[in-house]
């Protein structure tokens, strides 16, 4: 069966049309009528878009909807091919091996720099008892898992970037180190390397 073909431009607002293979993982994902289910029910990725909105009516005005996505996307283009990098220190309290870790991100709904929000408006995807977001969190095991004492520090280096076998999907990459006085520091001179095939 041959993949579907993405539509023509519309205006000149649109942007290229996605590579067929990207375009049709893209609507195999969201065709499930479960996953819009979960999308129109998730209460804190609805009400972080409304209040955005509400929040900042002087940057929509003059605007069609179209205009804002436009400079939406023209913003986005940057972040969405070029990986994202940085650095955590982990603080461990408790002794003993560390066999995972929790990911999640947060959305800071700050307009640009040429039009800033009046307010910002946080979105965040971490653990909460009032209720998960559709997105959820992610675990990436640790094999073998990392010894550290209490009060050792894992500095990590984390590297996110786009597959290149589905633009959808993510490659995690991480080096990790204990860092402080226990004999498991003294151990870890070199980060171990970590890499997870996020589907």
């Amino acid at each position: 069966m041959a993949s579907p073909k993405p539509p023509a431009k519309v205006s000149d607002l649109d942007g290229e049309a996605p590579e067929s293979t990207d375009f049709a993982n893209y609507f195999c994902t969201y065709a499930y009528i479960y996953h819009q289910k979960d999308m129109l029910e998730d209460h804190k990725r609805t009400g972080a878009y409304y209040q955005s909105v509400l929040s900042n009516k002087r940057q929509f005005q003059g605007k069609g909807s179209m205009e804002g996505w436009a400079e939406f996307v023209q913003e986005m283009q940057h972040y969405y091919q070029a990986p994202i990098k940085g650095e955590m220190v982990l603080h461990m309290t408790d002794g003993g091996p560390v066999d995972a870790l929790c990911g999640f991100f947060d959305v800071w709904f700050k307009g640009s720099e040429e039009n800033p929000a009046d307010n910002e408006i946080r979105l965040s995807t971490g653990p909460d008892p009032t209720g998960a977001t559709h997105w959820g969190q992610q675990s990436f095991p640790l094999q073998p898992p990392i010894d550290c004492a209490p009060g050792d520090r894992l500095h990590i280096s984390l590297e996110v970037s786009r597959r290149t076998d589905n633009q959808r999907l993510l490659l995690v990459k991480a080096g990790i180190t204990v860092e402080g006085n226990s004999i498991y520091a003294e151990q870890s001179k070199t980060p171990r390397q970590f890499r997870w095939n996020i589907e």
